[in-house]
């Protein structure tokens, strides 16, 4: 028993591409293709290399619902989207009304067939049967989307700092972000890092690559503009890094931003050197923006907009008319032109007529510094022309209304223009793991510039933030459970709790131990569970699997609140027969402190059954088998439990071992005595028990292609039950060990009348041969039920196989998931990536106590080497985060 790093990744898709080293999409648009017969033909192949030339993100699909998937959870970019007319007819109509779903292209071999059904979609933009004609069609309407979504994101924002740090505190901590990479100090090798991650991006992709190679031979700080105004990778790059706010890309085009910065900042002080008219200046910018944008522009008049970008404009405003009338109009956007006025005499963000520097000098192009921002004047129609007009002013940064905001910004930046900025910011911005990377990138350079420097501040935020970015520390270096015991782990207080198996010996290293039995039987289905009494003594429990009758006890000495000193083992033995597994633990207030024990085998039945104490467990009794299976069956259900820690325990279970039984999934619920349904149906007693598991509320119905298995149970905060399950696809009619390629996790929740059931996630392959349904297991966050942590060895929402860099294996890796939907969909962050060994059977301990004197939470898992539940070497790792005041009194609510 034991008693406080990361890294992330992005999610890549399991498709197959012209290059699968493509993984990271850093533009604004994926263009993907939907077809059973993909990649069979020299055409097609060729078809994917002139596609690249206009949209580098490709992906290939052959698999409808791995497309939707893949789609669905797409938040940063727009999909164009070409599909073969078969799979359109009933793929598009599921997918149009999406907003990340752009344009569709049918490419088919019946043109007027598919003409029927396609032109009732708007954003069908054409059925094709000949490729060159497809990819034209492609090119040419790919200019206009870029124009409307590469143009630069427009943010209304309020005046006053009062405003600022409640409305809009994102918007002031990424001007923060800004002004420290712009004051940062960058070094040669800053290049080398963006141009690693183009030269991977774009690989096969010739256009691009030409333009990377020019970049790499002929690039120097003095021409930076010129290489921002051409169209290119960067440029497009750029734009989307800044729109999204993606951290990781500013941070790698960090050099290249200072670059221009200064080039304005240098043609803008000889503008005003050398200038003797100091008269207004008027520029203008055409471009295409929401009809939302623009009505919030209209009823923000006197209020300042902000567009996060190295903003492009014109002295020639029929070069503005021309460009926002060079895009369409489409439903839901508008052509408008900002008429910008600079005032030169007064104090304002840089900016600097750049048509001698400019890549295209024909355009009279005044470039504005990142980060300004306008003053709002007026918006109206010029009916003549046919377009809105938006007339803005170049904010001054000694105006009234900013002076405390700009005053603010800069205090809070300091002299300080580092990493450790750099991270204190994104750490008020909730960029945890960002803040994280920060920390860690400049732990590397210091002990590169110093052997033996410490991290300092640095080390301090990350430990305590969250899940994400607390540090990750060995509790035992040879350990191991099974998931049928509760609760396998305890957070109390400051203390971490965790009872496990050591395979034999190994465990060296541990944080802070006590040995519970010696020489026990080495089988991970030994664990102890535990439970913290009322006088506050903890209690342990635990069993053989199934090879004598006897029950362990042990509980901690009076007055010992660290739980060092333990009474003797103490042994109970409901009968001769009794072939015990498993423990699991429950104190019940409103039966005067009865503690329950559910287990598996009174009386060598292999059912679920239970035992009670009535004086904390210093003396047992016998209950009953309160599941039975028909005789003629001879199966024996799993079951994981929960509580609400007064009154009621949820019981969810199979019909039995998924390696002999189709499972289906059952709930139940014991309150005083008796066993309910979810909906509150009474079927019997508990000591007169069901005589059949399907008497419960079946929540998901097994076949041979669909075996259920039972992995975590918590309850929400209406004290409902929410449980995670595993289910292999596919199996039907393969022997055992045969099996076991497509496991997913499924997600479920009672909503007080019915159970809703989610594809969670996709769980991989079988943990080891001989066991085709068990997976690295999953746990619920018993404090928010929308966050879940998972072990697999394949990628969440593809299916890919995650295989680690480091060492060229398959390996499961732990994924932190958050749902905004109840569990409909969700996005993913990876606790672990590129392992040496396998990370598994996470446990997210529940807390003793809900008072804000419990500011600790925990997530322990196992790390190492499982062939078997009696061959294993595993380290017993975990996280410990602390709480702010802020979510405890959430959680207390």
């Amino acid at each position: 028993m034991a008693t406080s790093k990361n890294q992330s990744t992005k999610i890549s898709s399991s498709t197959k591409s012209v290059d699968q080293s493509m993984n990271s999409n850093f533009e604004s648009f994926a263009c993907l293709w939907l077809d059973h017969n993909i990649n069979s033909t020299k055409d097609t192949l060729e078809t994917q290399k002139e596609l690249r030339q206009v949209i580098n993100h490709l992906r290939i699909f052959n698999n409808s619902d791995e497309c939707e998937q893949y789609i669905r959870q797409i938040t940063k970019e727009k999909v164009v989207l070409i599909i073969s007319g078969s799979l359109g007819r009933e793929f598009i109509p599921r997918l149009h009304d999406l907003p990340q779903f752009s344009a569709c292209y049918i490419f088919c071999q019946d043109q007027k067939a598919n003409e029927q059904w396609a032109n009732k979609y708007h954003k069908v933009n054409g059925v094709f049967v000949e490729r060159a004609k497809l990819v034209a069609k492609i090119s040419k309407d790919q200019i206009s989307r870029s124009k409307v979504e590469d143009g630069a994101s427009i943010s209304v924002i309020t005046s006053g700092s009062q405003s600022l740090q409640a409305r809009n505190a994102i918007f002031m901590w990424f001007q923060l972000f800004i002004e420290v990479l712009l004051r940062m100090h960058h070094k040669f090798n800053d290049r080398k890092e963006l141009l690693d991650i183009c030269k991977n991006s774009y690989k096969g992709n010739q256009q691009e690559m030409k333009i990377i190679d020019e970049f790499e031979k002929n690039y120097k700080a003095e021409n930076a503009i010129r290489w921002y105004t051409r169209e290119s990778c960067f440029y497009r790059m750029m734009n989307k890094a800044l729109r999204v706010q993606d951290f990781d890309m500013l941070f790698a085009l960090r050099f290249f931003i200072t670059d221009i910065a200064k080039q304005i900042k240098s043609e803008h002080e000889k503008f005003i050197r050398t200038s003797d008219n100091r008269n207004m200046i008027c520029v203008y910018r055409g471009q295409i923006t929401g009809n939302d944008e623009l009505e919030l522009m209209k009823k923000s008049i006197g209020k300042f907009l902000s567009m996060n970008s190295f903003l492009s404009s014109s002295r020639d405003r029929s070069t503005a008319l021309h460009f926002a009338r060079s895009t369409p109009k489409t439903d839901g956007f508008q052509q408008i032109i900002f008429e910008i006025e600079i005032n030169p005499r007064l104090q304002t963000k840089a900016f600097a007529d750049v048509t001698q520097v400019s890549y295209y000098q024909n355009e009279d192009e005044v470039l504005i510094m990142l980060g300004a921002l306008f003053r709002i004047e007026k918006v109206n129609e010029d009916k003549k022309e046919g377009i809105w007009m938006v007339h803005v002013s170049l904010a001054n940064e000694d105006d009234y209304h900013l002076k405390e905001t700009f005053s603010y910004m800069k205090n809070t930046i300091g002299d300080d223009t580092d990493l450790d900025s750099l991270g204190k910011i994104l750490y008020k911005m909730g960029e945890y793991e960002q803040a994280e990377k920060c920390y860690r990138r400049m732990l590397d350079e210091t002990q590169l510039a110093s052997g033996n420097a410490e991290l300092g501040l640095g080390k301090n935020i990350t430990r305590n933030i969250d899940v994400h970015t607390s540090e990750t520390f060995i509790l035992s270096d040879d350990g191991g459970w099974c998931w049928f015991e509760y609760p396998g782990a305890l957070q109390h207080g400051s203390l971490l709790l965790v009872g496990s198996v050591a395979s034999g010996g190994h465990d060296k290293n541990r944080h802070d131990h006590v040995i519970l039995h010696e020489q026990f039987e080495l089988d991970d289905h030994n664990g102890p569970a535990l439970l913290i009494r009322p006088n506050g003594r903890l209690l342990i429990f635990y069993a053989k699997h199934r090879t004598e009758p006897h029950n362990y006890s042990r509980i901690s000495l009076l007055n010992e609140n660290t739980f060092h000193q333990f009474s003797p083992v103490q042994i109970y033995t409901p009968s001769p027969t009794t072939e015990l597994t498993y423990a699991n633990l429950f104190l019940l207030p409103n039966e005067s402190n009865r503690i329950y024990n559910f287990f598996r085998g009174l009386d060598g039945s292999d059912k679920p059954s239970y035992l009670y104490s009535d004086d904390l467990g210093t003396t047992w009794h016998n209950g009953n088998i309160y599941i039975n299976v028909p005789t003629i069956e001879r199966h024996r259900p799993y079951v994981r439990y929960t509580s609400n820690e007064r009154d009621t325990i949820h019981m969810v279970y199979t019909e039995g071992h998924p390696r002999n039984y189709d499972n289906s999934l059952y709930h139940i619920y014991y309150r005083a005595g008796q066993l309910y349904q979810s909906n509150g149906t009474k079927i019997c007693s508990l000591q007169v028990g069901l005589d059949s598991p399907d008497r419960g509320t079946q929540i998901f119905r097994g076949d041979p292609q669909h075996v259920a298995w039972i992995v975590d149970v918590v309850l929400d905060n209406n004290d409902y039950p929410v449980c995670i399950y595993s289910v292999q696809y596919n199996s039907a009619d393969l022997p055992v060990g045969q099996g076991g390629d497509d496991l997913r996790y499924f997600y479920a929740r009672w909503d007080g009348s019915i159970w809703h059931n989610y594809l969670l996630a996709y769980a991989g392959c079988r943990l080891y041969a001989g066991e085709d349904d068990y997976t690295g297991l999953a746990a619920i966050e018993p404090d928010n039920t929308s966050i879940v942590y998972i072990s697999t060895n394949s990628d969440p929402l593809t299916g890919k196989p995650l295989i680690s860099r480091n060492d060229g294996q398959r390996h499961y890796e732990l994924f932190c998931g958050n749902t905004n939907d109840s569990g409909q969909t969700w996005t993913w962050t990876a606790l672990t990536s590129d392992s040496n060994a396998d990370n598994l059977r996470p446990m997210r301990p529940p807390c003793t106590s809900k008072t804000n004197s419990n500011r600790y939470r925990s997530l322990v898992w196992l790390r190492g080497k499982y062939l078997a539940f009696t061959d294993y070497l595993q380290e017993v790792v975990a996280r410990v985060w602390e709480i702010n005041d802020e979510e405890k009194n959430e959680e207390t609510k």
